[in-house]
């Protein structure tokens, strides 16, 4: 019974108590987690307003992105490059230069791109061969300027100019006589060069680059694009034994190249290498029936009086293309240098380059009064209508040599 008595243990009013504590803190929780103002309500509330503020803040950004989207959409629409694409897509040629659509632009299309105002560029006799310098002043050459199409390494619009830069000094006389004189080794090695930098001349703000024209130009606004076409094309081969593009030639002992011809001590080497001069006819009247097969003819019109209306050598405005080429003939026992040409005689127009401005058996030419440096310029791809406007077409001036 002693043991029994010492014993302790929860009483029945204790326990009451206990269970009455809890049901009040469970009541509690309960109250503050499930309750109106509790912890899961505040949570679903703070989670809903996140989820308003996000849907307000996307709409925000998906209207600034259409807005800013519409802008730039709308500024495309207006560059060059979109307009001449459109023109194109929509089968558009221009070819009687009336054309009323403003959001277009044609091969052919004048522009109104701003002269430089100053600047000028001495060909010094040594560049080119003669025995004179010659100076070409942009103040005196403020040329028209025309679309040619998209540049395929800049990606902007390509302007040629409406008729060939003129050279204003020649024997340290004013004269207006627009040719660009050269002659031998000199013509192939330095010449092109030097119409690049004379094209150069009429770079502005709004140009990315500016030369002379090449023979890549004429390639691309013919459609001459392969190996193929270049050799179907070529009318090299059909005078007097010429080899076709592509050909070896060589070896010739004892002679020069253009380069070895040029150093004080002109050392002899052997000649040789890969034809890699062509030209093309473009189809007019005066092609003999024998080689009508091989002209190019020229659909669009506008291109054809742009690149190829009186460009007769000497009276024209024939113009010289910064190409550098070489040919052999098979029953001569050396091999042509020179640049490229673009011009007519007897009414037969000719494109091409490479050849007679120097032999490798050590004869030269001069082309005095022949041909004139025709410049290009290729817009930044991002210009716009508002900063070149297409303007209406404009009468370029006839030539006539006047030495």
């Amino acid at each position: 019974m002693k043991n029994i008595k010492e014993k302790r243990g929860i009483t029945l009013v204790a326990l009451a108590v206990t269970i009455v504590v809890l049901l009040l803190l469970s009541a509690v929780t309960i109250t503050f987690v499930l309750g109106e103002d509790g912890i899961i309500n505040k949570a679903k509330e703070a989670a809903n307003s996140m989820n308003n503020a996000f849907a307000n803040d996307q709409a925000s950004l998906d209207s600034l992105f259409n807005e800013l989207n519409s802008v730039v959409g709308g500024m495309e629409e207006n560059t060059l490059v979109s307009m001449f694409k459109k023109a194109q897509k929509e089968g558009c040629m221009n070819l009687d230069g009336k054309c009323s659509d403003p959001t277009h632009l044609h091969i052919g299309d004048y522009v109104d791109y701003k002269n430089p105002t100053n600047g000028s560029y001495t060909v010094l006799a040594n560049k080119s061969g003669v025995a004179y310098n010659q100076t070409y002043n942009v103040a005196e050459n403020q040329l028209n300027w025309r679309v040619l199409g998209i540049d395929e390494t800049t990606g902007g619009i390509k302007l040629v100019a409406g008729s060939p830069a003129k050279r204003t000094i020649k024997n340290g006389i004013t004269t207006c006589s627009p040719y660009f004189d050269i002659k031998g080794a000199e013509g192939y090695v330095y010449a092109p060069d030097e119409m690049n930098k004379i094209g150069e001349l009429y770079k502005n703000n709004y140009a990315q680059t500016a030369r002379s024209i090449n023979m890549n130009d004429i390639n691309q606004a013919l459609g001459i694009k392969t190996e193929e076409q270049i050799k179907s094309k070529n009318v090299l081969p059909s005078l007097d034994g010429v080899k076709q593009y592509g050909e070896k030639y060589g070896p010739y002992v004892n002679q020069w190249t253009p380069e070895d011809w040029l150093k004080p001590e002109q050392p002899k080497t052997t000649v040789e290498g890969t034809v890699n001069s062509y030209a093309f006819l473009i189809g007019s009247e005066g092609i003999p029936q024998e080689i009508s097969d091989i002209a190019i003819n020229i659909e669009n019109t506008r291109l054809k009086n742009m690149l190829f209306n009186n460009v007769e050598l000497r009276t024209g405005k024939a113009y010289w293309l910064a190409s550098r080429g070489a040919y052999a003939r098979s029953d001569y026992n050396c091999a042509y240098f020179g640049p490229g040409i673009v011009g007519s005689r007897d009414g037969m127009i000719m494109a091409g380059f490479g050849g007679d401005t120097f032999n490798s058996d050590g004869r030269e030419y001069v082309y005095s009064g022949s041909a004139a440096v025709c410049p290009v310029v290729s817009l930044k791809s991002n210009i716009t209508k508002d900063e070149i406007k297409r303007i209406p077409d404009k009468t370029e001036e006839i030539w006539n040599n006047p030495v």
